[in-house]
């Protein structure tokens, strides 16, 4: 035999056991006590649901940069939990000259109570904005960890214009309009 169960009764009869059956006394919670002063943002550092990196990265130029002039920065790295295989790779845009000495750095071990310096030496080439990146990698209880840093570098007064793609043209109102370049697979 079998029994059918309108939604509606269904409904009523889960209302009345979470209830505790029917006439039995419900006894509603109280609204909890809040503090006097309640903050209405909390200030979050880094994206919501991104964790940083436990390697930290910090860079100081010692000296001002100038075309043709070595420029030495300062790298430091520093982590709160031991390191093992610890690598740095720095690399700069066109315009930057990296030696290949100083483009790869490894270290067997960073022991956390000790910040590992290392001082490289770039050559701009040129006048301009450019940047210089460095990634550090390490591996942490079996996972590699990494961390990026950009280090900006002006050299001269001369900023550079941002590269436009495609045509840039105006329509009747006057306002911009980019036609940018399509290719068809």
């Amino acid at each position: 035999m079998t029994h059918k169960i309108s939604l509606a009764s269904l409904v009523a009869l889960l209302g009345l056991s979470a209830c505790g059956g029917a006439g039995a006394p419900v006894e509603q919670a109280a609204a909890p006590e809040l503090p006097a002063e309640v903050p209405l943002v909390t200030e979050r550092l880094g994206s919501p649901g991104k964790t940083a990196s436990p390697i930290g990265v910090r860079y100081e130029l010692l000296g001002k940069p100038a075309v043709g002039q070595p420029l030495e920065i300062r790298i430091t790295t520093q982590s709160n939990v031991l390191v093992n295989a610890l690598t740095t790779q720095v690399s700069g845009d066109e315009g930057l000259h990296v030696s290949p000495a100083n483009a790869n750095f490894a270290l067997a071990q960073m022991r956390f109570d000790e910040p590992v310096m290392r001082t490289l030496t770039v050559t701009p080439l040129r006048e301009g904005s450019f940047q210089l990146s460095v990634l550090v990698r390490g591996e942490i209880d079996g996972a590699i960890q990494a961390n990026h840093v950009t280090i900006p570098i002006q050299v001269g007064d001369v900023q550079q214009e941002p590269k436009t793609m495609g045509t840039v043209t105006t329509d009747e109102s006057g306002e911009a309009i980019i036609s940018l370049p399509a290719q068809q697979n």
